[in-house]
C-alpha cells in the first residue's frame, strides 16, 4: 500500500466526520436520457487551478480537461470552454449561459441549485506557511490568530467560517490567495494541496514554505449541472465510469500525478527499508549467541526466494514489453495512414508501408535524414523547430506535391511531438494522407451549387435587363422624328448611358461570379463583397415580391477566398429566399431579407438574417450533416459545403433559428486592416 492509499484512507475517515448533517446530490446511475443532450456542451472552467485546470499557450490543459475530453470523445459531444471564476460559473449556470462547471466541490449551500457528477479527483486541503513563520510560532502553528489566504465559495471556505479567532483575507481563486501570501498580505494559505504544490515548483519556492498540515480536509471534485439537466448529468456519469472500467481514468492519472506517486512511494520504501534495519539490527543483538546460524539461513532463504520472484516477474514484464511492441507495430503496418517518425536530430525512425505507397518511394527510407526525402523536407523544414523545441502540434494541414514521375496530387496531413514516459519530446510523428479525389469530390459539389445559383440569378436579371433595353429601344425609334428637339436630345443623352451602365454592371456581376478562378486568399472588401452578391439576387427578391436591407459598416475587411466566400453569400440568400417563399403561402405579411455587416475590436461579423418558415433545434442540429435536406429537390450540401469553405478560411459560422420567424445566419472572421 502506498503512502497516498494510506493518506487517502485517512482522508476519507475525515470526509464522514466533516459531512455528518449534509446530504450529496448526484445522479442516481438508473437515470434514463432523454438523447437530446447538445452537440456542443457550454463548460465554465476557473483557468486558475493548475495542474488541474489551466490554460497554457492559447490551450486548456489540466487533469480536469482530459478527464472531460475523455468523456465528451465517449459520448459524441464538443466542448466549449468558458474561462470563468466559480462564483460567476454559479450565476451563469444558473441563468442558462453554461452548461456545466468543471471541477467544482460539493457545497452544502449549492446543492438546492447544482446537482454534481461522481467525483473525478479525490486531493485534501492543506496549509503552509513561510519557514520564518514556522520557527517565530514553532509552539503554535494552530489556526487561531492567523491571517490566512484562501479562495471563496470553497470546502476550506466554509471549513474556516466554523471556526473561532480567525481572520483570512478571501480571493475568487486560489493562484491570488497564493500571491498575497507572497506578498505578505496573509501569514498562510489555506487551499487544494495539489495546486499549491505547483505553485511552489513553478515560483522555485520549495524550500522556503512548508506544509504545517497537508490533510486538514478531504476535497472531491466534480463536475456540476442545473438542478434540472439530469440528462446531462446522466452523460457525464456514464462517461466517467466508461473512463475508469477501461483504464483511460488511470492513464490520465498517471500522466499528471505519477511523479508525485513515485516521490510518495519512494519516502515509504525509504521509511520501510529504515525500520526493517533497525528491526533486524535489533532482533541480530537480542539473539546473537543463541540463533546466529538459523537467522542467517532463513535470511539467505528469504533472499533467495525474493530474488526467484523478482525474476519471474521480470520474465513477464519482458514479455508484455515485447507483446505491446508487437502490438503497436502491427498498428502502424496496418494503418490505412502514413504514419513516419522522425527524431529529434532529424533522422527517420519508422516508416509504415502506407507512407512508402502515398510518396511513391522505392526504397524503406527508415536511418536516412528527412532532408533527403523531398516530400518531407518541404513538409517539416518551417515546422520542426516549433514542433521539437515549444510542443506544437500541427493538425489537419494540407498542401499540393507533384513527382517528377507522377501528377500533381494533394496531401492532409498532421504533425505532432512524440514524448517519453517523462513527457519530454523525443522527435515527431507525421500522419498523412493522400486526399486528390476527396478535393476533387468537393469541388464537383461546389460547381454544382454554383450552377444551381447561376441559373436562378440568371432568371432574375433576364427580366431586369430587358427593362432598361426597352426603354433605349424607345428612344432609338423616336431618334427620326425628335432628333432636332432639344428635350429630347437631353433625355436621351442624360438616360440612355445610365441604363446602359446599369445593364453593363449586371453583366459584370454575373460573369465575375460565373467565371471559374484558383482558390487564392486575400483582403476583401467586405461592403463591396455584400454590394456585389445582393446585386445579384436583387431582382430576384423583388420579383418574388420581398424587400432586401443592407446595413454593412465602412472599412470591413477580411482575409478569405473571394471567389468562395460569393459562394457561400450566395448559397445563404437562396435559402433565405426559399425560406421565406414557403413562408409567404402562410401569410400575407411582407417579408424583408437583411443583410448586416459590423466589427468589433478583433472580429467582422456577417449576417444574413431572413423573416422565412424557420427551424427547429433538431433540424438546426442536422442542417450541417451532408445530405441532410427538406426540400423535394435539394442535394443536402449547400450549407455543410458553406460551412467547410467558411473554415478553410479561417472563419466560423453560427445559425440561430426559431419555427415560424426566421433564420439568422452568422459569418465570423477575424478582421484585417
Amino acid at each position: 500500500m502506498t503512502l497516498k492509499k494510506i493518506c487517502l484512507t485517512i482522508m476519507m475517515i475525515g470526509s464522514l466526520i466533516y459531512s455528518i448533517g449534509f446530504t450529496m446530490v448526484y445522479g442516481d446511475d438508473d437515470t434514463i436520457p432523454l438523447n437530446n443532450i447538445p452537440k456542443m456542451i457550454k463548460v465554465a472552467v476557473d483557468m486558475n487551478m493548475p495542474p488541474l485546470q489551466y490554460k497554457e499557450y492559447n490551450q486548456y490543459k489540466g487533469f480536469n480537461i482530459d478527464i472531460l475530453e475523455g468523456i465528451a470523445e465517449f459520448q459524441g459531444f464538443d466542448i466549449k470552454y468558458v474561462p470563468m471564476t466559480l462564483e460567476k460559473s454559479i450565476v451563469a449556470l444558473e441563468k442558462g449561459e453554461v452548461d456545466a462547471i468543471l471541477g467544482v466541490s460539493y457545497l452544502a449551500n449549492l446543492s438546492e441549485s447544482l446537482i454534481f457528477t461522481e467525483n473525478i479527483l479525490t486531493s485534501s486541503v492543506g496549509l503552509i506557511t513561510n519557514n520564518e513563520e514556522m520557527l517565530e510560532r514553532e509552539d503554535s502553528l494552530e489556526l487561531t490568530d492567523r491571517l490566512i489566504a484562501l479562495k471563496r465559495k470553497t470546502v476550506e471556505y466554509q471549513y474556516l467560517q466554523n471556526v473561532r479567532r480567525v481572520q483570512y483575507n478571501t480571493t475568487s481563486n486560489q493562484e491570488d490567495a497564493f500571491y498575497l501570501m507572497l506578498e505578505g498580505r496573509a501569514d498562510s494559505l489555506m487551499g487544494d494541496k495539489v495546486i499549491t504544490q505547483h505553485l511552489l515548483e513553478k515560483h522555485g519556492l520549495e524550500e522556503e514554505y512548508q506544509f504545517i498540515s497537508s490533510y486538514i480536509i478531504p476535497i472531491e471534485y466534480s463536475i456540476a449541472v442545473y438542478k434540472e439537466n439530469y440528462n446531462l448529468l446522466y452523460e457525464l456519469n456514464y462517461g466517467i465510469r466508461q473512463l475508469k472500467e477501461r483504464g483511460i481514468y488511470g492513464e490520465i492519472y498517471d500522466v499528471w500525478f505519477a511523479n508525485e506517486e513515485l516521490e510518495a512511494q519512494k519516502r515509504l520504501e525509504q521509511l520501510i527499508r529504515i525500520f526493517i534495519f533497525f528491526a533486524l539490527a535489533s532482533s541480530v543483538i537480542f539473539i546473537l549467541s543463541m540463533r546466529w546460524n538459523k537467522q542467517l539461513k532463513r535470511e539467505v532463504d528469504k533472499k533467495t526466494g525474493e530474488l526467484q520472484k523478482i525474476n519471474v516477474e521480470l520474465e513477464y514484464q519482458i514479455t508484455e514489453t515485447k507483446n505491446k511492441n508487437e502490438l503497436i507495430n502491427q498498428i502502424l503496418q496496418s494503418s490505412p495512414r502514413g504514419m513516419v517518425s522522425v527524431n529529434k536530430e532529424g533522422t527517420i525512425d519508422s516508416c509504415n508501408p502506407r507512407a512508402i505507397e502515398i510518396i511513391g518511394l522505392n526504397k524503406n527510407p527508415i536511418g536516412y535524414h528527412y532532408w533527403e526525402v523531398p516530400i518531407f523536407k518541404k513538409l517539416l523544414w518551417d515546422k520542426i523547430q516549433d514542433v521539437t523545441e515549444k510542443g506544437l502540434q500541427f493538425l489537419s494541414e494540407e498542401m499540393e506535391w507533384k513527382e517528377k514521375e507522377r501528377n500533381s496530387y494533394s496531401i492532409r496531413y498532421m504533425v505532432y511531438p512524440l514524448r517519453n514516459y517523462e513527457q519530454s519530446i523525443t522527435g515527431i510523428m507525421i500522419s498523412f494522407e493522400d486526399n486528390t479525389a476527396e478535393k476533387k469530390i468537393r469541388a464537383e459539389l461546389f460547381a454544382r451549387e454554383k450552377n444551381k445559383a447561376l441559373n436562378e440569378i440568371v432568371a432574375g436579371i433576364a427580366h431586369e435587363i430587358r427593362n432598361p433595353l426597352t426603354s433605349i429601344k424607345t428612344f432609338v425609334e423616336l431618334i427620326p422624328e425628335k432628333l432636332s428637339n432639344p428635350n429630347f436630345q437631353r433625355d436621351i443623352t442624360g438616360y440612355v448611358p445610365k441604363e446602359v451602365d446599369r445593364v453593363n454592371q449586371l453583366i459584370e456581376n454575373l460573369i465575375d461570379y460565373a467565371k471559374p478562378r484558383n482558390p487564392n486568399k486575400e483582403v476583401i472588401d467586405v461592403n463591396q463583397l455584400i454590394q456585389a452578391c445582393s446585386g445579384l439576387y436583387k431582382p430576384t427578391v423583388e420579383k418574388k415580391g420581398f424587400g432586401l436591407a443592407l446595413k454593412v459598416e465602412q472599412n470591413l475587411k477580411i482575409e478569405a477566398d473571394k471567389s468562395q466566400m460569393k459562394q457561400v453569400i450566395i448559397n445563404f440568400i437562396m435559402n433565405g429566399i426559399e425560406a421565406m417563399e414557403e413562408k409567404s403561402s402562410q401569410t400575407n405579411n411582407f417579408l424583408t431579407l437583411s443583410i448586416l455587416g459590423w466589427k468589433d475590436k478583433k472580429n467582422v461579423y456577417i449576417e444574413i438574417v431572413d423573416e422565412g418558415i424557420g427551424m427547429e433545434q433538431e433540424e438546426i442540429n442536422s442542417a450541417l450533416n451532408p445530405f441532410y435536406t427538406t426540400k423535394i429537390k435539394g442535394t443536402g450540401l449547400g450549407l455543410t459545403l458553406s460551412k467547410q469553405s467558411i473554415e478553410e478560411n479561417g472563419g466560423q459560422l453560427m445559425i440561430e433559428s426559431k419555427k415560424n420567424q426566421g433564420t439568422r445566419i452568422t459569418i465570423i472572421f477575424e478582421g484585417r486592416e
